[in-house]
């Protein structure tokens, strides 16, 4: 198992055979049975109760094969199923199905990229077991115990729900409304501890490393290489504090490849690392390429790399910094529509004025709060995230811009008219690129007959 919960490739594949074959549990569906498992992550609260994933660890009912890991609910209410205790329960498991609508959402295919391949719900007269004492257990504990600290220092609302999910991942205190707010206006991914974040946490930290080195050097060990294993001892940290979500592994797994590359005196080209990082997501993780997660990480990534080939020499600052907001916005154009249905266009101006704000100051300050022993600073995050509140609540005024379900020729075009778009340069005609993109904006899907159900 990964250390974030999500089952490695080998186990995932070897459950998903299991289930397809010769499991048996399509003829158990619903009818009660005995298991013991361990809660990992964090539960979550649900409209009817309290979600949760547990890892089963054996099952008691004879004849009984069920996945290692289900995601159960829990309908009574309270948040009594800690993350690292282990129970003896009595549940009810289904096989996961998704709906017909092929422009909704895929429960189906969520849960498969989340290695949850059966749900269920908890029975009565839940038994507690000696808890877990494994790494798992100890992380999902810690988060807990932040997570409880950082409210009953703000209290509920959104302050607390934005800095737990910005120190630990836990993304399950943020309204609905709040969340509508965030896709209006492209900011999704700051609210989730993504790769961005944690380059800038772990730069920071190499950052201060070199500036105490200079102060005091080491004689054995050059200052590089301390440099770069505080950043990448930062970097994993923080990422496994989150989750380890696939935006947070190929962070790290890009990191790691660029600190080997330093100390084994090796040069290794943006792309080169992208690749070898991408091959270690889906080896960890083959369905991974599930989760639109992935798509857009990556894709994004290599969009961003791409503005910047056939360069002799890097452009300035803010010229970078307006090309790299060009790319994203264009590659991010069709993965939007196909997983969202609706591009913010002010998604640009919001990034540029959030970025700075949300992962350069804000999330720094929430890790060193929870760090201290005092609630001071906890208490200046929090004026930091209703100043963020303002600005999303002024950008959320305008409307995002929205188009019906696309066939995937058009798609697959657009897609091509986009990479011709962020070409380097040197490729001649890359305006056009924008011609592949009009089927998009002309294409009107044929209407049921008035009176129809159809």
């Amino acid at each position: 198992m990964a250390a974030g919960g999500v089952a490695v490739g080998p186990e995932l594949c070897q459950l998903a055979r299991r289930v397809a074959s010769g499991a048996n549990l399509a003829d158990w569906q619903q009818q009660p049975i005995e298991l013991v498992g361990v809660v990992r992550g964090l539960p979550d609260a649900s409209e009817f109760g309290w979600r949760l994933t547990l890892q089963v660890e054996r099952v008691l009912t004879a004849g009984v094969t069920v996945p290692s890991r289900v995601q159960l609910t829990d309908y009574r209410g309270g948040n009594w199923l800690k993350g690292g205790s282990r129970w003896q329960l009595t549940v009810r498991l289904k096989q996961r199905h998704a709906s017909a609508n092929p422009y909704g959402f895929d429960a189906e295919q969520w849960m498969w990229s989340e290695g949850l391949l059966a749900s269920g719900a908890i029975g009565k007269n839940p038994q507690r077991l000696a808890d877990a004492d494994d790494a798992r257990a100890y992380i999902d504990r810690l988060r807990a115990a932040v997570v409880a600290r950082i409210e009953q220092a703000l209290g509920p609302g959104r302050e607390a729900a934005l800095i737990a999910a910005l120190t630990v991942g836990d993304q399950q205190g943020i309204d609905r409304a709040d969340w509508a707010l965030f896709a209006r206006t492209g900011l999704t991914h700051l609210v989730s501890i993504s790769g961005l974040h944690i380059t800038m946490v772990a730069g920071l930290a190499g950052l201060l490393a070199r500036a105490l080195l200079r102060r005091w050097p080491t004689r054995r060990v050059p200052p590089r290489v301390v440099v770069a294993y505080v950043t990448l001892a930062v970097a994993t940290f923080y990422a496994v504090l989150a989750g380890l979500s696939v935006p947070t592994q190929r962070t790290l797994f890009m990191l790691a490849v660029v600190v080997l590359m330093l100390l084994w005196r090796r040069a290794s080209s943006p792309f080169q690392i992208w690749w070898l990082a991408l091959t270690l997501v889906l080896l960890l993780d083959p369905f991974a390429v599930l989760a639109p997660g992935l798509w857009l990480s990556f894709g994004l990534v290599a969009a961003l790399m791409a503005s910047t080939l056939g360069r002799r020499r890097p452009p300035g600052k803010w010229r970078a910094a307006l090309a790299g907001q060009w790319a994203v916005l264009v590659m991010s154009l069709v993965p939007l529509l196909v997983f969202f249905g609706n591009v913010p266009l002010l998604s640009p101006l919001a990034n540029a004025l959030a970025i700075p704000l949300v992962s350069g100051l804000l999330t720094p300050l929430s890790l060193l709060a929870v760090a201290l022993p005092w609630d001071g600073g906890l208490q200046l995050a929090a004026a930091v995230v209703r100043l963020f509140y303002l600005g999303v609540d002024w950008l959320a005024q305008w409307p995002p811009w929205s188009l019906p379900g696309q066939p995937w020729p058009l798609l697959a075009l657009a897609l091509g008219g986009t990479c011709w778009l962020i070409a380097p340069r040197g490729v001649p005609g890359r305006a056009l690129g924008a011609c592949l993109l009009l089927p998009l904006l002309v294409f009107r899907p044929t209407l049921p007959a008035p009176g129809s159900c159809a």
